[in-house]
C-alpha cells in the first residue's frame, strides 16, 4: 500500500526506465512537472466521433499557485496544448514510438471513485472489480491487482480514467487515478498490455502525481 504524503511527490515518475510518461493538463506548483514548451506528446481526446490519439504541442505558461504571494511572482505552471478541439483526457509519451495518431478502441471512461464490491464488464473477456484486497483487472483466467481501494475515505479514492487499446496490440490497457492521500490532486497511473510480464495482463509503465494544497 502507498501511504503518507510522500506518495504524492510530484510530477513524472519513470518506472524502471520504462521510457513512458503520462501527463495531465492543468495548473501545478513549482517543480511538479518538468514539461517543456513546444514538446510533442500524444493527447487522448474524446470527440463526437469517438476517441482519438493526436500529436499535440505543449504550451507551458507561468501561473500563480497557492504558494505565491498576492501580486507576486508566478511560480506555478499551466500546462495546455496548442489549438486542438475536443475534450483532452490526458497526454502520453514514449521513447519507442509506441503510440500512433488515429482512432483508439475505448471500452470504459471515468468510473468515478470505486467502492468495495464493484464489478464492471469492460469487454467480452475482461472486467474490473474491487474487493477488500484491492482493484483488479481480470480476463477470466488471470486476475491482476492494480491498486488499493479506500472504503473509509477521507479524501482518498481510486477511479478508472480510461480502458481500451492505447498501444495497438488489440489488448486492454488501463489508466487509473489512484489518490492515496487527501492532499493528492491527481495520481495517474498508466498500465500497458504490450509491456506485461508473463502471467500478467498489464504492466505499470508511468505515473504522474500532483498535490492539491
Amino acid at each position: 500500500m502507498i501511504s503518507g504524503i510522500f506518495a504524492v511527490c510530484m510530477g513524472f515518475v519513470l518506472l524502471e526506465d520504462s521510457g513512458y510518461e503520462i501527463l495531465v493538463p492543468g495548473n501545478y506548483f513549482q517543480g511538479e512537472t518538468e514539461a517543456v514548451r513546444g514538446e510533442l506528446w500524444h493527447g487522448v481526446y474524446a470527440t463526437s466521433a469517438g476517441f482519438e490519439l493526436r500529436t499535440v504541442e505543449l504550451v507551458v505558461k507561468a501561473a500563480h499557485s497557492l504558494a505565491d504571494r498576492p501580486h507576486g511572482e508566478r511560480t506555478g505552471s499551466l500546462i495546455l496544448v496548442a489549438g486542438e478541439e475536443g475534450k483532452l483526457l490526458f497526454l502520453l509519451q514514449s521513447e519507442g514510438g509506441v503510440f500512433s495518431p488515429g482512432s483508439i478502441h475505448t471500452e470504459l471512461v471515468n468510473t468515478g471513485d470505486l467502492q468495495i464490491g464493484v464489478s464492471i464488464q469492460v469487454s467480452d473477456s475482461c472486467e474490473v472489480f474491487t474487493t477488500e484486497a484491492g482493484l483488479f483487472l481480470s480476463d477470466g483466467h488471470v486476475s491482476q491487482r492494480l491498486s488499493d481501494v479506500y472504503p473509509d475515505s477521507h479524501g482518498e479514492g481510486v477511479s478508472v480514467v480510461w480502458v481500451g487499446d492505447l498501444d495497438g496490440d488489440n489488448r486492454i490497457d488501463v489508466v487509473l487515478d489512484d489518490q492515496p492521500h487527501y492532499a493528492t490532486k491527481c495520481f495517474y497511473r498508466l498500465f500497458l498490455s504490450s509491456e506485461a510480464d508473463p502471467g500478467s495482463l498489464v504492466k505499470e509503465v508511468a505515473r504522474f502525481s500532483a498535490v492539491a494544497c
